[in-house]
């Protein structure tokens, strides 16, 4: 029965991928574009990218090397070389964080691009300590058609403890913490998403299931 349910939510994993992306590949001629480009071929696109990320920096006990990292937003193109957008992210390296940013593009071809995201965390956890709102974070992205991209990122974490403080070495302190990664986008994206949710729902059946 296991195996039935698995099979059934991987199809409909599927099937949620496959229906996100048609309404997408349908507009393109008129409202915008599934594979980002330059305009006046492309006018706007749809962010949905998902990936992980190697920390570089100094790790701490409680924490993980590796971060998983998605984002969802918009973008459209101002000029024939440039490109506006924003997004909401979130992921975790054994906690979990996320917020919102503000992404610049220059594209160096009409398929290439590099992109500057520059956002705050809204909320979210690092070694057992609450982040404050507005602890900033910087990525570089370089990408073709948001189908791979190799990133580097720096997040600046003010950290707070609001209980358990006596157990805490810092409990009032600020940490950075810098990766460098590959991440998916476009419709690898949202293969990616789907995915990580099913995933998720697999782990959450086996752990119920012992």
């Amino acid at each position: 029965m296991r195996a039935f349910h698995l099979a059934a939510l991987a199809v409909l994993a599927v099937l949620s991928a496959l229906t996100a992306a048609a309404p997408l590949v349908a507009q393109e001629s008129s409202r915008g574009c599934f594979a980002p480009a330059t305009s006046p071929s492309c006018r706007s696109w749809w962010i949905t990218e998902a990936g992980a990320r190697y920390r570089v920096s100094d790790r701490y006990p409680d924490e993980q090397n590796i971060f998983f990292h998605y984002a969802l937003g918009w973008m459209r193109n101002i000029g024939p070389r440039m490109a506006l957008g924003g997004e909401v992210f979130g992921g975790s390296d054994g906690h979990a964080r996320g917020g919102v940013a503000a992404r610049a593009r220059r594209w160096l071809s009409p398929k290439a691009s590099v992109d500057l995201v520059v956002g705050v965390h809204l909320v979210g956890n690092a070694s057992s300590q609450e982040i404050k709102t507005g602890s900033p974070t910087v990525q570089l992205r370089v990408s073709r058609s948001d189908l791979v991209a190799i990133v580097a990122s720096i997040d600046r974490l003010a950290l707070r403890c609001d209980f358990g403080c006596e157990f805490v070495r810092d409990p009032n302190t600020t940490r950075t913490r810098a990766f460098l990664g590959l991440e998916v986008g476009s419709g690898l994206g949202v293969v990616g998403f789907a995915g990580t949710a099913l995933g998720f729902v697999i782990a959450t059946l086996l752990y119920t299931g012992n």
